[in-house]
C-alpha cells in the first residue's frame, strides 16, 4: 500500500481495482485503486502493482510492503 499523496501528477491508477484490506488492529481499509510500478532495490528494478490508500489510513511512512510482495519475490 502507497498512500495517494504521494503520487506524481502524472500518475495513473485503475480505480475499479479497488479492495477491502484487514489492519492489523482488525478494521477495515477500502483502497482507492492499484498503480502499477516499479519497486527499486539497489540496482534492481521489480515490476508491482501497489494499492493507494488515504491520508488518513495511519501508516508511519510513505506505505507498506507486505507479505505477498516477499512472498512473490
Amino acid at each position: 500500500m502507497v498512500k495517494s499523496e504521494k503520487l506524481l501528477a502524472t500518475a495513473e491508477f485503475e480505480p475499479r481495482d479497488r479492495v477491502h484490506v484487514k489492519s492489523i488492529k482488525g478494521s477495515m481499509i477500502e483502497t482507492h485503486g492499484s498503480l502499477e510500478t516499479q519497486v527499486l532495490e539497489d540496482e534492481m528494478s521489480i515490476p508491482y502493482r501497489l494499492q493507494l490508500v488515504s491520508k488518513q489510513v495511519d501508516l508511519k511512512g510513505d506505505g507498506l510492503i507486505g507479505r505477498d510482495f516477499f512472498k512473490a519475490m
